[in-house]
């Protein structure tokens, strides 16, 4: 899951959140 993370940074999603978290 950690390696979909990153990816998600490219699509500008989920990862955003996650971002933030850290």
């Amino acid at each position: 899951q950690k390696i979909r993370t990153r990816r998600g940074k490219a699509s500008g999603g989920s990862s955003d959140s996650n971002m933030g978290r850290k």
